[in-house]
């Protein structure tokens, strides 16, 4: 049996900027911290976006 994973990316903006994120679509971020938190599992790709 595997174990779960996870990823985690963590980001700086210095200034806004616009992302494209596959279905979502045009995204728009203000400057400030960002951390994106996944698993990384086969069977499932939860994840959350927090600033």
């Amino acid at each position: 049996m595997s174990r779960p994973v996870s990823d985690l990316l963590q980001i700086e903006l210095t200034h806004p900027v616009r992302f494209i994120i596959g279905r979502l679509g045009d995204i728009d971020f203000s400057a400030g911290r960002y951390s994106y938190t996944g698993s990384a599992r086969r069977d499932s790709r939860r994840a959350s976006l927090a600033h």
